[in-house]
């Protein structure tokens, strides 16, 4: 039995999970919408319904009920490689998980009963109902007559479609990703600018990231398309993976000033600005007024602190890794911003180095946090004052992140952090800040 997707009321519906329905929309929902393209569950076969011809076909794995990921359906050699690729970045359980499906793929059909398969309509010249199709536009970019991509099933507030792009070799030619809505479009523009600046020279980090191979926009969705990373490359695991010493030689300190004086708090508070006064945000007005708050003290902070060119914005072990060579490599640059106080990578590296950061006691934990990050806080000549400050735009930052995915969730669903997680990291980034100031007062 075929099961046809459809589009209602801009979303899309049909395939029994949400988060796949959310991820189709995500993908296709404009063109399944306009008549250009069908999206049909079926139990694998390459018919579907006179009038339109199958383009691409992706396996669900493990099932449509419970989705995790999508496996272009290729020569099943290739599926194996790809499916294996980069495990050095896998915990062992989902490295063992990847080979049992790579074994799957190498000698018989991957264990899925369902095949995602996007047609389009025979009535139509080809070209005009692919113009924006994410799969085959991304195959005309890298100049590759047919892919095999890997797309995994988020969950998160956030969730926007990446890609693992293969050949039909299995070897790694590209990662995606593309946005979906106002708040995922900012994302994806703001790393494009970052891997761009990083690139051409104009900035410099002691890491690589990966060049930027196509950017623009499909339809009306921006997309980033970078080169792979090394196949070699291996996860940053643990809280000393990255020494003081990389932690802080990240990014270069220009220049030393008030936090209130650079171009991230600046930019930040704008955008709480705008959060509180959108009329979209009542799911988040609790923390966009605390934050708001907070944000007043450190506005009328006089500690001078070291500013560093950039910072990465989500420095964590899921977005780092180092190659066969000893290169450190960073990736997911789609919350860096430049001209920013140094040490808050540091920061965000050891709240989240051994996992991400629980939903609970998250003020404690900001406080082991900067006391674990005070190395390399003081290798960049931050002092007490100083680190306190660092430590409250830091909590800012992680404030609005989250208000903002709540007000354009309308709600706190699928947040690992709660609202009052986000309360209770900037009640603590304030106790802290005004005890350093009564105690450099005295």
């Amino acid at each position: 039995m075929t099961t046809l997707l459809t589009a209602a009321g801009g979303t899309t519906t049909g395939s029994g999970s949400e988060h796949l329905d959310r991820l189709i929309h995500q993908l296709w929902g404009t063109d399944l919408a306009a008549g250009l393209l069908r999206i049909d569950l079926s139990g694998g076969g390459r018919k579907t319904d006179p009038g339109w011809e199958v383009q691409h076909r992706l396996r669900v794995l493990p099932s449509t009920s419970s989705p995790h990921l999508l496996v272009g359906v290729g020569p099943r050699p290739a599926t194996a490689r790809a499916l294996t690729a980069y495990r050095g970045l896998r915990s062992r359980r989902r490295r063992v998980a990847r080979v049992v499906l790579a074994l799957h793929a190498a000698t018989r059909a991957l264990p899925s009963r369902r095949v995602l398969s996007v047609a389009t309509p025979t009535d139509r010249p080809t070209h005009e109902a692919l113009h924006s199709e994410p799969l085959t536009q991304f195959a005309v970019l890298l100049d590759e007559p047919s892919l095999i991509p890997l797309c995994g099933v988020r969950r998160g507030p956030n969730a926007k479609p990446t890609l693992q792009l293969f050949t039909t070799e299995g070897r790694a030619v590209g990662y995606a990703k593309l946005a979906w809505n106002p708040l995922t479009e900012g994302m994806v523009l703001a790393e494009t600018a970052a891997v761009r600046c990083l690139a051409d020279g104009s900035e410099s980090s002691a890491a690589r990231s990966p060049r930027v191979l196509g950017a623009g926009r499909l339809g009306n969705r921006p997309y980033l398309l970078t080169e792979p990373l090394p196949r070699d490359i291996v996860q940053l695991r643990g809280r000393q993976a990255v020494s003081t010493g990389a932690l802080a030689g990240l990014f270069p300190v220009i220049r030393r000033d008030t936090a209130a004086r650079t171009g991230q708090v600046a930019r930040l508070m704008g955008r709480l600005h705008r959060l509180a006064v959108s009329g979209r945000s009542h799911a988040a007005a609790e923390v966009v007024a605390a934050a708001r708050y907070l944000g007043e003290d450190v506005r009328s902070a006089t500690a001078v602190v070291p500013v560093a060119s950039r910072w990465h914005g989500d420095m964590v072990p899921w977005n780092a890794g180092r190659d066969r060579a000893g290169t450190t490599w960073l990736w997911d640059w789609e919350y860096s911003e430049p001209d920013a106080p140094a040490g808050m990578d540091a920061l965000h590296w050891h709240l989240n180095a051994i996992g991400p950061m629980p939903a609970t006691g998250t003020g404690r934990q900001l406080r082991d946090g900067a006391e674990r990050a005070r190395p390399v806080l003081q290798a960049l000549g931050a002092g007490p004052q100083q680190r306190a400050v660092i430590a409250a735009v830091y909590a800012l930052t992680i404030a609005e992140r989250n208000a903002a995915l709540a007000a354009a969730q309308v709600g706190w669903r699928h947040h690992e952090l709660p609202a009052e997680a986000v309360l209770d990291l900037l009640a603590s980034a304030r106790t802290l800040l005004q005890r350093e100031r009564k105690s450099s007062a005295t």
